[in-house]
């Protein structure tokens, strides 16, 4: 072997430690790495639940500490409600639930206030508030 078939191989060897190195930096800019002492059992944050609005703006539900945070994210991010207590999740409703309380003569937003919950209100009253910023 010649002492260019050397040279070639060190080459290249150090292009694949750089190729290497690059993904890795990569991964870890894009959060693909696994976060060292978050385990399943101690994480301190969770997003519970999405609601996309439109294509600019969408409401998240997430869970810090025992606490949950209503936000708004879009144009100009917005904490809509924050510092809640969390609470068990819901069940979704059965259809047999919703025809009983609306059978009772209670209102739709009743109803939903009944089977979600204050945050499930809240996120609808907004929900509403927006759609009808947009409208006019």
């Amino acid at each position: 072997m010649e002492y260019s078939d050397y040279l070639r191989f060190v080459a290249a060897f150090g292009f694949i430690i750089g190729l290497i190195l690059v993904c890795a930096w990569g991964a870890r800019r894009m959060g693909l790495t696994p976060q060292i002492g978050a385990t399943e059992n101690n994480k301190r944050l969770a997003v519970i639940e999405t609601l996309n609005l439109d294509t600019k703006r969408k409401l998240m539900l997430i869970r810090r500490d025992g606490k949950e945070h209503l936000l708004l994210l879009g144009d100009n991010d917005i904490t809509i409600e924050g510092g809640f207590d969390a609470v068990q999740p819901v069940a979704q409703p059965t259809t047999s639930i919703t025809q009983q309380i609306a059978g009772n003569g209670a209102s739709e937003k009743e109803a939903t206030h009944e089977i979600g919950g204050p945050v499930l209100a809240q996120m609808n009253r907004v929900v509403s508030l927006i759609r009808e910023r947009t409208a006019s």
